[in-house]
């Protein structure tokens, strides 16, 4: 009987058990030689459930009950930050699934910093509105600019929990109904239904650090506090909005990492709310902040932002280990240690 797509990632793992090495040269091997009609599968899936679901009239504000479209915000500032990286033509890199040759690596693309890290957010009255405090003035990393920026990647996650719930709906309601009662078919969509409650339980989450980011804005006391770690590379800039919660917490446990060039100093942050409740989530963080951000940049690498000096100096092997699907390929201790040596 021919092995299928799962029955040979269950053996590579099996017989590599213990040699991460191994496995990932294994793996790369493998995935580097799929078939066509797999590549085509992976391009039609995207296509439909991913990239067509992106379109900002699709999105509502949401800002106080606002239900206005959404406009494309952005998570990093096109003018504060995106603007010192770019090329004089405006373009900065960024990464993106290769859907030319394969849809589980990643390639840069040169982009203009007006379509850098924007997403369907707020609309263009409450995207002015809500930043343009820290957007007319030069980037001082003080806490007025440090809770704003956790509100945009708090809305940015909104997003993307809203997305995935959205595809998930739609692929759902788009098998046929004479399909549904196929044993596989019935256990996958029982799959997807089991993922939308936990995005459902992690939006839930969301809305509640975002909400009190706001208030704490609103009342002039600040919710957040920052744990730093020391960086020494500019010219690159990330962004993104993490749920490190369990069944068992009964507040959300939210962790923000940023890393921004002020000027000519790079800076490389956590953020954490300022409650008693986080804590030990500090004491962790402090102790574990070189893991966190490699793992936030490998696992979340479409959200970061180069500058073409930056992207050139990156090595043929960090670019291998970074440019890969980290949903396929687990980060070993030395493609981590690589990948730091390349960023800090």
């Amino acid at each position: 009987m021919e092995k299928n797509f799962t029955d040979l990632i269950v053996e590579i793992n099996e017989i590599t058990q213990g040699n991460d090495l191994l496995r990932s040269l294994m793996l790369n091997n493998f995935y580097e030689s799929l078939p066509g009609n797999i590549r085509n599968n992976f391009k039609i899936v995207l296509n439909k459930f991913y990239f067509l679901l992106k379109n900002k009239r699709d999105w509502i504000c949401g800002h106080n009950g606002c239900e206005n479209e959404s406009c494309y915000s952005h998570d990093i500032s096109e003018g504060i930050f995106l603007k010192t990286i770019s090329d004089s033509d405006s373009m900065v890199i960024t990464l993106k699934r290769d859907m030319k040759n394969s849809p589980i690596s990643f390639i840069e693309q040169s982009i203009h910093i007006r379509n850098a890290t924007n997403f369907p957010g707020y609309c263009s009255f409450h995207d002015e509105l809500l930043f343009r405090d820290i957007e007319n003035k030069p980037a001082v990393l003080d806490e007025l600019f440090v809770n704003k920026q956790c509100l945009r990647s708090a809305r940015r996650r909104k997003f993307e929990i809203e997305f995935q719930m959205k595809s998930g709906s739609e692929f759902i309601a788009s098998v046929p109904g004479d399909l549904i009662e196929i044993e596989e078919i019935k256990s996958a969509i029982n799959y997807i239904k089991k993922k939308i409650e936990a995005l459902e339980e992690s939006l839930d989450r969301i809305n509640k650090i975002y909400d009190k980011i706001k208030s704490g804005i609103e009342s002039s006391r600040f919710e957040i506090q920052v744990v730093e770690f020391k960086s020494k590379k500019s010219g690159y800039y990330f962004s993104t909005c993490l749920d490190l919660s369990s069944e068992k917490d009964d507040f959300p446990y939210i962790l923000f990492i940023f890393k921004f060039d002020f000027g000519l100093e790079p800076r490389a942050f956590a953020c954490i709310l300022k409650d008693n409740k986080s804590i030990d989530l500090k004491r962790d963080i402090e102790s574990n902040l070189s893991n966190l951000f490699m793992h936030a940049f490998y696992e979340e690498k479409e959200k970061l932002v180069f500058s073409r000096k930056f992207a050139e100096k990156l090595s043929g092997i960090g670019k291998g280990i970074l440019y890969r699907d980290a949903d396929l390929y687990i980060l070993t201790s030395i493609e981590k240690a690589i990948l730091q040596s390349e960023f800090f």
